[in-house]
């Protein structure tokens, strides 16, 4: 079975389903151009790792598209299209660098007076 295919009869199974799947039915097909139209048993792990880690909007998207890939998968796999996954271990998760700030009553009275006066109309 070719990739493409493989992957319209993933979407139509979701559908058929009732999922509305377009962010993902995208995504594959971008997996599909970037890999080629292969015979499924052909992708490899690294094809997958190229995939998910290229650039997207954001830096969730290579966990994102792994998950896709992986949900993908694991449907050929359970109707035996496939005998295994080549997707490998999912890409790390990003850092967190927001550390919160609690105010201090002195610097929260310093905002509300610095908000109040730039409310006020002229001359009042």
């Amino acid at each position: 079975m070719k990739l493409l295919s493989a992957i319209r009869t993933y979407v139509q199974a979701k559908r058929d389903l009732g999922h509305i799947f377009v962010a993902d039915d995208r995504m594959l097909r971008s997996f599909a151009h970037k890999a080629g139209n292969v015979e499924i048993v052909s992708v490899t792990a690294s094809m997958c790792e190229a995939f998910y880690r290229s650039k997207g909007p954001t830096d969730t998207m290579p966990r994102r598209k792994h998950q896709c890939l992986r949900c993908f998968f694991q449907f050929l796999v359970s109707r035996d299209h496939l005998a295994k996954s080549p997707l490998g271990a999912p890409p790390p998760r990003r850092k967190k660098t927001f550390q919160p700030y609690i105010y201090s009553k002195e610097e929260i009275r310093k905002i509300l007076d610095a908000a109040e006066d730039t409310c006020l109309p002229a001359g009042s």
